[in-house]
């Protein structure tokens, strides 16, 4: 017996409604795919790396996506200001991604060993 599922009752995870339903800057767009080849040169580390299941070639996509969508950015004038705001907006979640991962993987001698107890 098949039962159908309303829209209203399907449940998207969080993760993937990221990007969903938010306004984009064309001009910055039509920036950055102008210049992809040269930031993905010069930001990009590389399509590897495992931080949170993300390596750098994501990371950078992710910034492109948010620096799109970022209202902030109809208030820049030139195309160097956009550059400038999209290298900003790599290095802060390339820099966030990078130290979560290592909170992740890093154990810490005290989460193993139990506490001498305190002396009184």
């Amino acid at each position: 017996m098949k039962t159908e599922i309303s829209k209203s009752q399907k449940q998207i995870p969080k993760k993937r409604t990221n990007f969903v339903g938010k306004t984009v800057n064309n001009r910055v767009a039509e920036l950055l795919a102008r210049y992809y080849l040269s930031l993905r040169d010069k930001l990009c580390k590389g399509k590897h790396g495992n931080m949170l299941a993300m390596s750098y070639e994501d990371i950078f996509h992710n910034a492109i996506v948010k620096t799109i969508q970022d209202k902030e950015t109809t208030k820049l004038t030139t195309d160097d200001e956009i550059l400038a705001f999209f290298e900003k907006r790599y290095r802060s979640i390339e820099m966030e991604i990078v130290r979560d991962s290592r909170l992740i993987n890093t154990t810490d001698a005290d989460d193993i060993q139990a506490k001498a107890p305190a002396a009184e």
